[in-house]
Order: structure tokens, then C-alpha cells, then sequence
């Protein structure tokens, strides 16, 4: 499998994503409304079940399967292709959900735990489907364009009550099944036409919009009621073993973090947080609430950011994202380190 990004896509992963600040927002204290809650659970289940079909797709389609993760497209209204998916001779767009509860559907009505739902998946998948379909006939009529709604959740109650158009429903169970069943229509090469993939998605790129869900920036008011300071990146705790002299910032839960990864990431949760300005010692130095020395806090970001101007109007190029992201980016050598209970340990090295 080839995952592809397109220019859209490459533009995008340069600021953080609503679930990145959502994440960092919640973990730091504060209060959100229920719909806003929902909407962050459904996004962080929403992209684990993303990574689901991927790995499905990695282990059981064929190498040369192009992928596009996240694509969104302006055509008579915004919509996002949560993977398309394009083969020698098919182009697939799979819409994927990860409800963990029952599901029906019937004439047009879908329901989550009986509950009514606005805009439903089968709605959404089909649209995404008719309007890959029209892209794609632009460019060539041979291309063969197919679409499904994916129920990645195990174990979840499905009923389809009504025929639905256009696409397919796939459970977590049929899944590998659709997947060898992609590959077997693939092999019928003399029934289709071979796609040219890099003129079809030089081609779907003209209808591309950047992801509109993109992270907003904190209000002032609320960076006051923010908690602040370093947290435990494995369970979230505030409640730290923090000693300038030592190379492990610990935590109660077992987990030592090497000092200078900490201090890092906590950079880029500010940075993620504060996306639309760039860096400076002053305000790193309050969002540290005193956990940091103005020395450590400059030999770090000299370290690691670029920096601009001089003096008092010296600042650093912020990042603006969450440090798992751009781990890579930093020249660390030191490994996480968990212990167990039982006094024995484990080793991340990431």
C-alpha cells in the first residue's frame, strides 16, 4: 500500500488538527460543554477506526493500492473522503464509523441506540460516493468508481431494514472479505481499463479544499483558567517529581520521562494551543508556572527552535504541533522509562 498526500494534505499536517488542541485542552483542566465532549469522543474513535481500515488494507490489499487519508473537496458542498482508495483498475471511497453501540437503518433513517441520527453515515458515504463519481467521470469515463460504509466497532449490532443505493455496508467481520474481493476485481484486467493514478490524482486535486476542522487559537480568557505546567504524557498527572539536577521528571503511575523530552513536549502543547503566534521565554515561562529556570528554558529552545530577532524581541518559530507528532524532529537519546508495580521495568524507546 502507497499512502499519497496531496498538497491540501501536506499544507494541512503543518498546523494541528481540533483533536490535537481538543486533546491538550481537556487534559489541562477545562470544561467543555456535552456536545462539544461528544464531538471530541467521536473524532478520537473516528480515527482509530481510520487506522483500523488501514492496517486492514496494509495486511490484506495489494502493495501497489494507492491511499488517500482525509481528503475534503468543495464540489455543490464541502465533503471528506475518510479514505479513498485506487487500484489498477477501481476507485473506492470507504466512509468509516467506529459506533460502539447498535445501529439501523431504514428507508433513509438512521438511529444509534434508537436515537435519531441527523445527516446519517449511509447519507454521507453515499454522497461522498456520487460526488467521486462525477470527479472522477471528468476525468475519464473508464474509471470504475465504487463506494462503502465501513462499521469498523467489534461486535456491533448492525440491522439494515431498507435496500440502500449506491454503496455497501461493510461490518468489521467482512472486512478482510471485501478487501480480497477489491484485489480479486483488480485482477480482471481485461474487463477494465488501467487507471493513470498520478493524472487522477493531479485531477481530484483541482477540487481539493484544506481540512476546514483545523485547530482553533486559545482566547486569552481562557489560557487564565488553564492548568498549567508539565504533565505525565502516560496517564496525565500534574503531580510530578520535577528536579532540574536530575536527567527523569517521574510520576506516581511509574513513568520517568527524560527532562529535556518533557520540557519539549510541554514547548508544543503551548505551541499547539497558541497555534496563531510564535514563541517567546516570557509566556513559556508562565505556562511553565515555575517548573523551568529562564537559563533551561533558553538553552532549550536554542537547542531546538529557530530563532528570530534579538534582545527583548527575540522569539522562536513555533512548530505549532503536538510533539508525538514531530518527535523526529528533536535529536533526543535518552528512552521513556515505565515501572511496573512489581519493581521490574520496560523501555520506550520512540
Amino acid at each position: 500500500m502507497i499512502e499519497v498526500q496531496t498538497r491540501m494534505i501536506k499544507e494541512a499536517k503543518e498546523y494541528p488538527t481540533s483533536l490535537d488542541f481538543s486533546r491538550i485542552y481537556l487534559r489541562r483542566g477545562m470544561e467543555i460543554s456535552n456536545k462539544e465532549y461528544y464531538v471530541h469522543k467521536i473524532k478520537e474513535v473516528g480515527l482509530a477506526g481510520e487506522e483500523t481500515v488501514i492496517e486492514y488494507i496494509k495486511e490484506f490489499g495489494c502493495e501497489h493500492w494507492v491511499v488517500i487519508r482525509n481528503m475534503w473537496f468543495d464540489d455543490f458542498g464541502r465533503c471528506e473522503n475518510d479514505i479513498t482508495l485506487i487500484t489498477n483498475t477501481h476507485c473506492y471511497v470507504l466512509e468509516v464509523k467506529n459506533y460502539d453501540h447498535k445501529y439501523t437503518h431504514n428507508n433513509g433513517v438512521c438511529r444509534v441506540n434508537d436515537k435519531k441520527v441527523k445527516n446519517g453515515p449511509v447519507a454521507q458515504a453515499r454522497k461522498n460516493f456520487l460526488n467521486l463519481k462525477k470527479i472522477c467521470g471528468e476525468y475519464s469515463s473508464d474509471i470504475q468508481v465504487k463506494g462503502a460504509l465501513v462499521l469498523v466497532a467489534i461486535d456491533q449490532e448492525v440491522e439494515i431494514q431498507s435496500p440502500i443505493e449506491d454503496i455497501e455496508v461493510i461490518l468489521r467481520s467482512d472486512l478482510r472479505r471485501y478487501i480480497r474481493e477489491i484485489a480479486k476485481e483488480e485482477q480482471k484486467a481485461q474487463t477494465y481499463k488501467y487507471i493513470d493514478k498520478k493524472g487522477l490524482i493531479q485531477h481530484l486535486e483541482k477540487y481539493e479544499i484544506l481540512n476546514p476542522n483545523l485547530a482553533r487559537a486559545i482566547t486569552d480568557n481562557e489560557i487564565k483558567n488553564l492548568r498549567k505546567g508539565i504533565c505525565c504524557t502516560h496517564c496525565g498527572s500534574f503531580d510530578l517529581d520535577i528536579n532540574n539536577r536530575k536527567k527523569y521528571i517521574k510520576c506516581s503511575c511509574g513513568f520517568h520521562e527524560p527532562r529535556e523530552e518533557a520540557i519539549l513536549r510541554t514547548i508544543c502543547e503551548y505551541g499547539v494551543l497558541h497555534s496563531d503566534k510564535q514563541l517567546t521565554r516570557k509566556e513559556l515561562l508562565e505556562f511553565f508556572d515555575g517548573q523551568v529556570s529562564h537559563n533551561l528554558l533558553r538553552k532549550y529552545l536554542k537547542k531546538h527552535f529557530e530563532v528570530r530577532g534579538n534582545g527583548k524581541y527575540t522569539y522562536y518559530i513555533n512548530m505549532k504541533l503536538p510533539f508525538e507528532k514531530i518527535r523526529y524532529r528533536f535529536k533526543l537519546d535518552l528512552p521513556r522509562i515505565y515501572y511496573i508495580k512489581n519493581k521490574d521495568y520496560q523501555i520506550y524507546i520512540r
